[in-house]
């Protein structure tokens, strides 16, 4: 009786869920019948408090818990089958070659103890065996299918992830087989569904974050990530990207990036380039260059922005200098918060990070003492860079502290840049790319950590790199 309420409470379970996440609408409260509905399903077997002890029990016992790089590791490491390795094989399109393990933990028998062994396994659920289901002509059920087919890759990725987290050796195949899946896939234009690969790459995160700090692995909470303007713009700059490089290449690549962006970009890194400092030169000269924008507009429209994040409306407008202004404004405002709060995502000494940021804060007390608003701040940053000689166009060097620096580039950008949209564009097309180049990290403990406060977007983009075998950007060394 209890294996048949199992298998129609599962059923359920499943296709309450997808009907909710395929519904043309959303609710504030979809989040919490969904862990209604999976509480529920856990009671179904706890009919007394002998079966609640009896499931925990079961629970605790199941691979899943505890064991899961440790079965991956027997499943896809070095002594695993050749055959499952394949990168020449492999077709991101249709997963085919992709023995990826999604699911199967529940053991034949438990002769062999604590030893594990594939063999041992009941049936082992693989990406490439949940693509061969075909889509069904009903739309809504179609629907769901994809939906859990992008949710199984999530799942797989975050296991890979799991299993460098936790020590456990893969095949070496493995690395190029997921970077093809990552460059063909995840990264690959869809005019449909521009936003599939982030999220596919969101949800890897949040399984991870699940399986490591709660009790249910399959039930995901959102994490601080941007609209879709900002998430459009950083997939645009990752598409760009040489992820075969190791490390991340620092020049940035054409054509994606306009040949004016890159004088700037250049200027920025050039010397020895720290990752607080530039991240603090240009979180100064968009900040003035929010002040001059809203000088312009005489609408005072920059100054209530700046006051508050963008709102999630900017994703509706065609108006490209909207875009780009918000796309850097949350850059901008979110590199600074990892500057400031969350320091060990970056790939800076600590202590580096802080003293430039203290240093900084106390030389602006200093410059900026008598300023009582935005208009006085921008008076005094920009009153040297004024006196000087127009910054050439095609040669730009900074010089001085990090204020003076910043106020130098953003007179370069409204000296040089008088459209406002081409400056704004130029803007929000070095974030995306600074952000991307600050991502690569061999500091996983760091970011499993830190996911117990919920998912950063910068660890999102760690992952990516993670899965290509990308530890590092070359702007840093």
């Amino acid at each position: 009786m209890l294996s048949f309420l199992d298998a129609v409470t599962d059923a359920i379970l499943v296709y309450v869920m997808g009907v909710m996440q395929a519904a043309p609408f959303k609710n504030q409260l979809f989040p919490v019948w969904a862990l209604m509905l999976v509480s529920f399903r856990s009671s179904i077997n706890c009919l007394s408090s002998y079966g609640t002890i009896l499931a925990r029990h079961v629970a605790s016992k199941s691979l899943w818990n505890g064991r899961s790089s440790e079965l991956l590791q027997e499943y896809m490491g070095a002594n695993g089958n050749e055959s499952n390795f394949n990168p020449e094989r492999c077709n991101p399109e249709t997963m085919e070659g992709y023995k990826y393990f999604v699911y199967g933990e529940s053991q034949k028998s438990r002769m062999n103890g604590h030893s594990l062994s594939v063999k041992d396994l009941r049936t082992p659920i693989t990406l490439d065996k949940i693509w061969q289901c075909e889509c069904d002509d009903d739309m809504l059920l179609s629907s769901i299918k994809r939906q859990g087919k992008d949710l199984s890759l999530s799942f797989a990725l975050s296991r890979l992830l799991r299993c460098r987290l936790e020590g456990a050796k893969l095949h070496t195949d493995t690395v190029s087989m997921t970077r093809k899946l990552i460059s063909k896939r995840i990264l690959q234009e869809d005019p449909e569904n521009e936003q599939l690969g982030i999220r596919i790459l969101e949800l890897d995160v949040e399984f991870l974050r699940d399986s490591l700090h709660t009790s249910y692995p399959m039930v995901f909470a959102a994490g601080r990530n941007p609209n879709e303007s900002v998430k459009a713009r950083v997939i645009q700059a990752l598409r760009s990207m040489d992820l075969e490089g190791h490390p991340l290449s620092k020049d940035l690549p054409s054509p994606r990036l306009s040949v004016r962006a890159e004088r700037y970009w250049l200027a920025s890194v050039a010397d020895v380039p720290r990752c607080s400092r530039v991240i603090l030169v240009w979180h100064i000269a968009t900040c003035l260059c929010e002040i001059k924008f809203a000088n312009d507009s005489f609408t005072g429209c920059c100054l209530k922005w700046m006051s508050m994040l963008p709102s999630t409306e900017v994703d509706e407008t065609d108006d490209e200098l909207d875009k780009s202004y918000a796309v850097t404004y949350y850059l901008s405002r979110y590199c600074m918060h990892l500057l400031v709060s969350k320091r060990k995502l970056l790939p800076e000494d600590i202590l580096v990070s802080k003293k430039t940021l203290q240093d900084t804060v106390q030389c602006a007390r200093e410059m900026l003492k008598g300023c009582n608003s935005f208009q006085s701040v921008y008076d005094k940053l920009m009153e040297e860079p004024q006196k000087a000689l127009v910054p050439d166009a095609h040669d730009m060097n900074l010089s001085g502290n990090i204020l003076q620096q910043g106020a130098m580039m953003a007179n370069a950008l409204i000296v040089n840049e008088e459209d406002e949209t081409s400056r704004w564009e130029i803007l929000a097309e070095v974030w995306a790319h600074l952000i991307v180049h600050i991502a690569p990290s061999s500091r996983i403990e760091a970011h499993a950590e830190n996911l117990k406060s919920g998912s950063e977007f910068i660890t999102v983009i760690w992952a990516l790199f993670s899965h290509c075998g990308i530890e590092k950007s070359e702007l840093w060394q």
